[in-house]
């Protein structure tokens, strides 16, 4: 069976075919399914591409929030200015995806419902304890990204349901988000690393769990730090290995992914240092 393609004109439409269509994949650039399509996944699947769909565009901002609607692209998000200087980290994160090509093509919503362990922008989400809107056939409702994800490629998602929007708090103060991989181009991450430090440190990581993750004890212990001198990173070093459960696969072996949480968290954190003295 070929797979049809459904183009939505708007949201009553896009929920009648979400109800009617059984069963359907949601195409939102569609870069991550297209793989899934030559290797056989989905076969006899309708294709519902909500790319274009107009109230999910645009990045809008109040004076306590950033809202992403659910098409816009990597791309976009790299590029805005409020992004560049208020959440630097997950403009870095955006241009850390493939190629240009899939950047203008993909996005970040899309990158979100993928759901992938190692997805890129995800870490640098979390630490801005980014929320999703998520509309469907039995309404709306929001909910915190960290409890997003259950699982390698798996989330809380619904059938009859899509992400709407991704709300990420004001924020200030500094943000980086690093990334180790087999290549400086088209990488998978082997290791991924977002942090923010306002009054508080947020960490993230990615592709060292089943999903990515924050590193709830290293956060715990920094943030009662009066200070952050060696002897606390060094002692961050040693926790932020517990904070994780890498594994061995055909990119990276376990042992490797644990030195490089921590070389990317001594790293990160000498440029948190930087970023806070200009």
């Amino acid at each position: 069976m070929k797979n049809r393609i459904y183009k939505p004109r708007d949201r009553k439409e896009l929920l009648h075919l979400m109800e009617t269509l059984d069963p359907y994949q949601i195409v939102n650039g569609g870069t991550d399914i297209l793989v899934k399509l030559k290797e056989g996944k989905f076969f006899d699947s309708s294709l519902i591409d909500i790319h274009d769909l107009e109230f999910l565009q645009g990045i809008d901002s109040e004076e306590s929030v950033l809202r992403i609607g659910g098409a816009v692209t990597l791309s976009e998000v790299a590029r805005d200015l409020r992004i560049g200087r208020d959440h630097p980290e997950l403009a870095s994160a955006c241009l850390a995806v493939g190629s240009p090509q899939i950047r203008n093509q993909g996005t970040l919503a899309g990158n979100v419902a993928n759901s992938s362990p190692a997805g890129d922008t995800i870490p640098a989400l979390l630490v801005n304890e980014a929320r999703l809107s998520i509309d469907g056939i039995a309404g709306k409702r929001e909910i915190e990204l960290n409890a997003f994800f259950t699982g390698p490629g798996l989330n809380i998602l619904q059938r009859g349901e899509y992400i709407e929007k991704i709300i990420i708090p004001a924020a200030n103060g500094a943000g980086v988000f690093l990334k180790m991989g087999q290549r400086k181009a088209l990488a998978i991450a082997k290791v991924s690393l977002a942090v923010r430090h306002d009054t508080l440190f947020r960490i993230a990581l990615g592709a060292v769990y089943k999903t990515p993750v924050l590193a709830r004890k290293t956060m715990d212990y920094l943030n009662n730090c009066a200070t952050v001198g060696q002897a606390e990173r060094a002692q961050a070093a040693e926790i932020i290995r517990t904070d994780c459960e890498p594994i061995t696969d055909i990119r990276s072996e376990a042992g490797y992914r644990l030195d490089m949480v921590v070389y990317l968290l001594d790293k990160a954190l000498d440029q948190i240092k930087i970023l806070q003295t200009h």
